[in-house]
């Protein structure tokens, strides 16, 4: 089960993962980061690559824009990337106990 909390956009396929993101939503809608993300890691990047590079286009076009990226793999490798801010993310692993 890939779970994500929709915030400045979601994107979810079954046979890669998910991503998901936050911050300036007007701005991130139009590069639809959390679908690169995951075609990303359709191409074999991790998810920390994955939302890494998914960012670039957005902070090229606007320096000053905040937002980050969580993504996870269908296989539940996660990881996160941001630009503008400081950015932190939770990871529950229900397997530890």
């Amino acid at each position: 089960c890939v779970c994500v909390c929709v915030c400045a956009g979601a994107y979810v396929d079954n046979e890669v993962g998910a991503a998901t993101g936050t911050g300036d939503g007007d701005i991130m809608m139009r590069f639809l980061p959390a679908f690169q993300a995951v075609n990303y890691m359709r191409q074999g990047l991790s998810p920390t690559l994955a939302c890494e590079k998914a960012l670039v286009p957005i902070a090229l076009k606007f320096p000053s824009f905040k937002g980050g990226l969580v993504c996870m793999s269908k296989n539940g490798e996660h990881g996160a990337a941001s630009h503008g801010w400081l950015f932190h993310y939770a990871f529950q692993d229900f397997e530890i106990v």
